[in-house]
């Protein structure tokens, strides 16, 4: 055991959902996990004590904005490259 969980504690946990089709056979929890999960197997994620993730839905992130930075940034890049020569 590396730590314990109680009232008062600060904590790093994450919980996976083993209902998904590519966690249904679980015979040994521990090689299913690296070997079969995914992101979207995360259900829940505590870091430090907050949630990060919770129903598979990231809380501290606005993925939308993150999106259109993404893009914006993007786009910055190709308009100083220039025409592209085929």
């Amino acid at each position: 055991m590396t730590g314990s969980l109680s009232p008062g504690k600060r904590a790093d946990l994450i919980v996976v959902s083993a209902t998904g089709p590519n966690l249904g056979m679980v015979t040994d929890p521990a090689q299913l996990l690296v070997t079969a999960a995914q992101p979207g197997n995360v259900d829940t994620v505590i870091a430090d004590g907050r949630v990060a993730k919770r129903g598979g839905v990231l809380t501290t992130l606005d993925a939308e904005r993150i999106g259109r930075d993404a893009q914006r940034a993007l786009n910055g890049v190709l308009a100083r490259q220039g025409p592209v020569a085929r």
